[in-house]
């Protein structure tokens, strides 16, 4: 006898992988076959636009007309830093003035001689003197700090068009020589001017001053040869002095010789 032949099922092989099938169930759903092949990787970067946040773009919110150009931030930096050391130095040198005018009052009966009675009031002058001009000379340079703390906000407060306006002659280099020309246009030059002034002459008054203390207070209470000695060098050390506080145009000048 022959072994009996059972029907072959069919098989449908032209459903792909990973399409979903449809099977009746009980609520007449779908049940959604899962893929047997390979899936596909997420993509890996930064997200779109279309998929990010709703943040505005930094670039389009940012305003270039309301910066300082690199030069004025430059010489701001250099003028805070001027300012700074020159309220510091104001202040020892006042410290200075007291110790010296203590020194002063002193009972003079160690003196090699009886010090004058003008020249002892001259002394005690100019002591007073550069007391105050150093201690006013600190003032000035914090009224400097103050103008240029005051320029960011100054150019913001500007109308944009007129803040691109002097920033293009600041870069152009036309119109704006220093920083008295560039507050000039913020309405903030004089009172710039004014301190500027003011802290580098109360500055060079007081820092004088300490020389000729020294050199009438060694006449005064000293033998003749230490003062004649006195005398040279605070000559010699006044000289970086009188360098430092010269015009802008002869330092120009004498800059140019050396190069």
């Amino acid at each position: 006898m022959s072994a009996p032949s059972f029907p072959t099922p069919l098989i449908n092989d032209s459903q792909p992988e990973g399409q979903d099938v449809l099977v009746p169930g009980h609520n007449q759903g779908f049940v959604q076959s899962a893929p047997t092949g390979l899936t596909t990787p997420a993509p890996i970067g930064p997200p779109s636009q279309s998929q990010g946040s709703n943040q505005p773009d930094q670039e389009d919110m940012k305003d270039e007309s309301w910066e300082l150009s690199k030069i004025i931030e430059s010489e701001r930096q250099g003028w805070i830093v001027s300012a700074q050391a020159a309220a510091v130095v104001a202040a020892l040198l006042c410290g200075v003035e007291a110790s010296l005018l203590t020194l002063i009052k002193t009972d003079p009966s160690n003196s090699v001689a009886p010090p004058p009675r003008a020249a002892f009031r001259f002394l005690l002058g100019v002591s007073y003197t550069a007391l105050v001009f150093n201690a006013s000379s600190t003032i000035a340079s914090l009224v400097m700090l103050d103008c240029l703390g005051e320029i960011p906000m100054l150019v913001a407060k500007a109308a944009p068009k007129a803040a691109a306006n002097i920033e293009k002659k600041i870069k152009e280099l036309q119109g704006v020589d220093s920083m008295d020309d560039y507050l000039g246009h913020f309405r903030v030059g004089l009172r710039w001017k004014w301190a500027r002034r003011y802290c580098i002459g109360s500055l060079f008054v007081g820092s004088s001053c300490i020389f000729v203390q020294v050199v009438t207070y060694t006449w005064i209470r000293e033998a003749i040869s230490v003062a004649a000695f006195i005398s040279v060098v605070c000559m010699i050390g006044f000289v970086p002095l009188v360098i430092l506080f010269l015009p802008e145009r002869k330092r120009e000048q004498i800059g140019r010789e050396d190069v």
